[in-house]
């Protein structure tokens, strides 16, 4: 279950496991946010209903910027790897939609079908040569050999196996190659040491051999897709250059065409924490004294009795307003990494101020709703409503009691809906008085 693993690793484990087939996927903080909702409601299977589901959407279109695209988006990568890595059981409608991104990644395979079929054939022309001729050993050839004879795995896979020669064992009397996972929960210190066994044929297996008798110097991703590129520019196979992904589709298209798998098997195959195997360890002794301590209180509680509800002298995210105004909306993004990259520090007397904030860098950074960008009037219309917040302070105290909160949020509508005019301070850089406006 979710609640089992922390954010952070889950949400490597989803961009791990949509880059493993070449898929888009957004970003980790978007994800973090999805599985927060997810976990909000208690559960005792591995299910999700289509009200929670609903649920979720809701909470999300009440967003009032960009993010709320984004997040949308990051909804289906969310319940896509709970469905195909973690087993769920998920609505009807969403798993017809599950269809569409199967679909794209025999897509991205299918892109690949005219050179598959060259480089296959130019590989079937060349093993002879090589045989005969016995050239020196290139790790882009070894790469090649073991995309199409053991398994179209991506490149970042075959760099970490030529850089372990323990990889080959003899297992069963059968030649076999361990590929050990890189999913960042199988890389935990924590955990067994996973890993998947492959056939190696005896080509592919002599290429291993001869490649670690010579004590290779340590490889990474980046130069061995530079092998790939250069191996594969030249005679006989004269293919352009492309990224990992695309190298690794273009070898799923052989095995597809040429040795005729079905997209299910293919897709296990080319994955390989989708098969387990693993060494069984003892638990360090440490361990027990760990679970000793597990209900021990290790952080140090806020002061909270020092809070006190005050009123803003300077509303941060008039910074951003002033940051961008009078400058191109090209450069908006520019200003934000440089000149915001550390938010302003927590208002615990008003959070209102931090809300604003985060608000606005929002509204800059991802637009509305709708446009995917906002012109300057527009954001500084939306974010005058802080005007009439001024006077009604909300301390994170107030924030954490549920009946506080409601009182002032109460209050706050009746005031703001019994007087829609205010009057804009000079930090606006107004001089009149203008209705709120909402959009």
């Amino acid at each position: 279950m979710l609640e089992n693993m922390t954010l952070k690793s889950v949400s490597d484990e989803i961009i791990n496991s949509h880059s493993q087939q070449g898929l888009a996927c957004e970003n980790k903080e978007f994800i973090q946010y999805i599985i927060d909702l997810i976990n909000k409601t208690p559960r005792s299977d591995r299910s999700m209903t289509m009200a929670e589901l609903q649920s979720i959407k809701k909470t999300i279109t009440t967003i009032p910027t960009g993010k709320q695209r984004h997040l949308l988006r990051d909804v289906d990568n969310v319940l896509f790897y709970l469905h195909q890595h973690c087993a769920w059981q998920l609505p009807e409608p969403e798993l017809k939609r599950f269809h569409d991104t199967q679909l794209a990644w025999m897509q991205l395979i299918s892109l690949q079908a005219h050179d598959a079929s060259a480089l296959y054939q130019a590989y079937q022309e060349y093993k002879p040569i090589f045989l005969q001729d016995r050239p020196e050993l290139n790790i882009g050839f070894i790469a090649l050999a073991l995309s199409i004879e053991v398994a179209p795995l991506s490149l970042r896979y075959w760099a970490e196996v030529l850089n372990e020669p323990a990889s080959i064992e003899l297992f069963d009397n059968q030649l076999t190659l361990v590929v050990q996972h890189q999913t960042p929960a199988a890389q935990h210190p924590q955990q067994p040491s996973y890993f998947t066994r492959y056939a190696l044929t005896p080509f592919s297996c002599r290429l291993l051999i001869n490649y670690f008798n010579s004590e290779p110097d340590k490889i990474t991703l980046k130069t061995l897709h530079h092998a790939l590129d250069q191996l594969l520019s030249r005679t006989p196979f004269y293919l352009a250059s492309r990224n990992a992904a695309q190298w690794q589709h273009c070898f799923q298209q052989i095995w597809l065409v040429q040795y005729q798998f079905p997209c299910a098997l293919l897709l296990d195959i080319s994955q390989p924490h989708r098969h387990v195997a693993f060494i069984p360890q003892r638990p360090h002794p440490q361990y027990e004294q760990h679970i000793k301590q597990i209900y021990d209180q290790d952080w140090i509680a806020p002061a909270y009795h020092t809070f006190a509800a005050n009123k803003v002298e300077r509303w941060p995210h008039l910074a951003l307003i002033n940051a961008i105004k009078n400058q191109l909306s090209s450069q908006w993004q520019h200003i934000l990494n440089t000149q915001f990259a550390t938010p302003p520090p927590r208002f615990h007397d008003n959070i209102i101020a931090h809300v604003m904030y985060y608000f606005t860098y929002d509204l800059i950074q991802f637009g509305g709703v709708r446009a995917t960008s906002l012109q300057f009037d527009s954001i500084r219309k939306y974010t005058r409503i802080y005007h009439q917040l001024e006077d009604y302070p909300l301390s994170y105290i107030e924030a954490c009691d549920h009946e506080a909160l409601m009182d002032w949020a109460i209050e706050v509508y009746r005031l703001v809906s019994a007087a829609p005019t205010f009057k804009e301070g000079p930090a606006d850089g107004l001089s009149v008085s203008k209705s709120i406006g909402y959009g």
